[in-house]
């Protein structure tokens, strides 16, 4: 067992869930917000079969352990959480706000491609573009955890596709919808769609695969680690800092004893901790200490 040496803080307290460490997990409902952020696309260089590539991906990489969340919606279409992502083409011309250096080639099509999803087994995730005018909602597509999104892409371009167009886009009101509260890894790249290249193929070569991480709500996560033990990972909002408690029961009369705390970020991040397994059943839940 845990040594439980740490004064708990009961200020501003809000608890979302409980975990056996064999692995059992229970889920409460918690949403906070999430600030909204643009993840840039361009090239390499403008010439034949250079690569496309995310500017600053790097910041928003699961390497980084940076996390999107997802708010929870009074919706009825089933998708129980939601929030606008964008990703942006940068602009080639002075109309269109640029140049910006790292931009791709006039002609280029850039287009978002949905490689593969894991998180909540049996989740769906779905793309969705939000009519700023009506509020309408037209879906644009759909993938499952574990299944394979045969190449399913949402254009980032917004030319009409003329050899010599601006590859520019920003195109706001799309939104990603999950229906499973949980950490979901979404994996995409970037391609380029046009023919104005070599023999009428792309101008460009796809980018590296960029991993990120959503959120749906406050769930403390179990894996195994790489030395058979147990990592418990949980998502921390930016200005917010939350505890993983443990108890060796449940219950009106339980008491629970902070073990982890992670905070004192302005931006959302992934924390993980590993407890020492002993043959005494344990349970442990996250909760909410404060903002920072």
């Amino acid at each position: 067992m845990i040594e439980k040496n740490r004064k708990e803080n009961r200020s501003r307290t809000r608890v979302t869930g409980l975990l056996v460490a064999v692995g059992l997990l229970l889920f409460a409902t918690v949403c906070p917000a999430w600030a909204h952020d643009h993840i840039n696309s361009g090239a390499r260089s403008e010439a034949q079969g250079s690569a496309l590539y995310f500017p600053n991906g790097d910041r928003y990489s699961t390497a980084q352990g940076w996390v999107c969340f997802l708010d929870k919606q009074d919706v009825t279409s089933g998708w129980s959480f939601t929030d606008g992502v964008t990703f942006g083409s940068l602009p080639g011309t002075v109309s269109t706000g640029g140049p910006v250096m790292g931009h791709a080639a006039f002609g280029a099509f850039l287009e978002l491609e949905f490689v593969d999803l894991k998180g909540p087994k049996g989740g769906t995730l779905a793309v969705w573009q939000r009519d700023e005018e009506f509020g309408t909602l037209t879906a644009l597509l759909e993938l499952t955890t574990g299944g394979s999104p045969k190449g399913q892409r949402i254009p980032l371009t917004e030319s009409d596709g003329s050899p010599a167009a601006d590859p520019y886009g920003h195109i706001h009101g799309r939104e990603f919808w999950v229906d499973k509260p949980g950490l979901y890894v979404l994996r995409v790249r970037l391609v380029d769609s046009s023919t104005h290249g070599l023999n009428q193929g792309p101008i460009h070569s796809p980018s590296t695969i960029l991993p990120l991480y959503l959120q749906a709500e406050n769930t403390l996560q179990v894996e195994r680690n790489e030395a058979g033990g147990l990592r418990l990972t949980y998502a921390v909002r930016g200005h917010e800092t939350w505890a993983v408690e443990e108890s060796p029961s449940v219950g009106v009369d339980a008491v629970w004893t902070e073990v982890h705390r992670a905070g004192g970020s302005t931006a959302g991040f992934l924390a993980s901790w590993e407890p020492e397994v002993g043959l005494t059943p344990c349970f442990y839940r996250l909760r909410q200490v404060t903002g920072f």
